[in-house]
């Protein structure tokens, strides 16, 4: 969880998730921060598991792959799934795979990157070839590679959690201020009358001994 990060470390997370092959020199620059605490907190990240790896996202196109393809998948057996997420890891055209729920049943997805529809078809023979009889329903949902506008822009994901996070920070202080204020004794608009106590008032008495000792101090007499 991002709680259990500093703001300093956080800041530097996004960093490196907007550019991973960034320096620590520049990305000290950057957070107004110094070279070894970048390089340490660049370290924690990656013991932590807040990082895995840098990779550079490609330009699909540019690259050859026309054709993203969305495959859904309704089975019911549990070591099914095991199974075809042991064949996805082991096949290059798929770079991300999970197990869920919803969207009429379905309980896997995988993506996967293709030249064009024809190598899509040859990956589907291929999967309908070892779970075909398994697996209760298959739906595809496909995407030509130059109509994405946004690919793998992590970086705008993790800020929009962070900043979140800060808000939540701020929202917290402020609450625990006003708390703070709000325990403080308040001093009343009107205050209350209060009489003199009894033995507060002087009685004649001391008022004629005063007056004898204020005689007795003058010259003269």
């Amino acid at each position: 969880m991002l709680d259990r990060l500093s703001r300093k470390e956080q800041e530097v997370l996004l960093g490196l998730v907007k550019n991973g092959r960034v320096s620590d020199r520049e990305l000290a620059k950057r957070l107004n921060s110094s070279q070894p605490t970048i390089t340490r907190v660049r370290s924690k990240l990656f013991q932590l598991g807040y990082l895995t790896k840098t990779l550079g996202v490609p330009d699909l196109t540019k690259v050859g792959l026309a054709l993203e393809v969305f495959t859904f998948l309704r089975h019911s057996d549990i070591n099914l799934s095991k199974r075809v997420i042991k064949w996805v890891q082991d096949h290059d055209a798929v770079y991300f795979a999970a197990e869920g729920e919803g969207l009429r049943g379905y309980t896997m997805m995988i993506n996967s990157i293709h030249q064009n529809f024809s190598e899509y078809e040859a990956f589907l023979t291929e999967f309908r070839s070892k779970f075909g009889t398994e697996v209760h329903e298959i739906m595809s949902f496909f995407i030509d590679t130059q109509r994405i506008h946004v690919y793998h822009n992590w970086s705008s994901v993790m800020e929009g959690v962070m900043k979140r996070e800060w808000s939540k920070k701020k929202m917290r202080k402020r609450e625990r201020l006003k708390h703070a204020l709000e325990m403080i004794p308040k001093i009343p608009a009107n205050l209350p009358f209060i009489p003199k106590r009894a033995e507060d008032e002087e009685s004649p008495d001391s008022e004629v001994d005063s007056a004898s000792n204020e005689r007795e101090k003058k010259p003269g007499s």
